[in-house]
């Protein structure tokens, strides 16, 4: 092979060569920018997945208390109103106070067996529930009808809220009617259900726990209700 041969041949190889490269580095940066495409978009979805995750709603449980302190109102009384299911026009037209007779609970202890709480809604006095605080039940969660309160049966378009003490011995704490009267008012609000359909225990139950107990302020409570 003559010189001139020779140097064509070294340059076709480098040709060939040079080419190759740079297809190959082609192909790398395409796959690089493939990649970044790739990873930007599955972040971008882990953030979205992350938002929706945070902004949604948290779940009715039967233990789930709500703190709504009359002082500062930390958390507001929608939150505690929230429902699984939307409520019908003309579902509820009362609503029931009454008393634990028990020194102490929550929606978990005081549930009745496989039933869960009898109650819509429970307002702690400090045992085993933070003083005021409120829980609401699954039958509020799901618009059910109240469960059997012991000694009576409570109507199935009646609201029913239990207030965790022995009212016979003491009186309601200070935070337990300040929280009462804002989530009965936010109810008649909500519900339209007028001040003389709010019953705060059941005739001649007082002392049982179908009642708000002797020492229940009744009559000074219903004058604070809207009318």
């Amino acid at each position: 092979m003559n010189k001139d041969a020779r140097s064509k041949a070294t340059y076709s190889r480098s040709s060939t060569k040079g080419k190759a490269a740079a297809k190959s580095a082609a192909e790398a940066k395409s796959a690089r920018r493939t990649w970044f495409v790739l990873a930007a978009l599955t972040g971008g979805l882990a953030t979205t997945g992350g938002l929706l995750t945070a902004l949604a709603p948290p779940p009715l449980t039967p233990d789930r208390p709500a703190s709504l302190r009359a002082t500062n109102q930390d958390q507001p009384i929608d939150q505690i109103l929230e429902t699984a299911v939307a409520i019908k026009p003309g579902r509820w037209h009362w609503i029931y106070v009454h008393q634990s007779l028990t020194p102490s609970g929550n929606a978990r202890t005081l549930a009745q067996g496989t039933d869960g709480l009898a109650d819509h809604f429970l307002i702690g006095n400090g045992n085993q529930l933070t003083d005021g605080a409120i829980q609401a039940g699954p039958r509020w969660g799901w618009q059910q009808g109240p469960g059997e309160v012991p000694g009576v049966t409570v109507r199935s378009d009646c609201v029913s809220i239990c207030l965790v003490g022995n009212f016979n011995q003491h009186g309601p704490t200070t935070a337990q009617e300040k929280q009462l009267l804002v989530l009965i008012a936010s109810l008649q609000q909500q519900l339209g259900i007028a001040s003389d359909h709010v019953k705060l225990g059941m005739d001649g139950a007082d002392t049982s726990a179908a009642g708000v107990g002797t020492q229940f302020p009744v009559a000074t409570f219903l004058s604070q209700l809207p009318q």
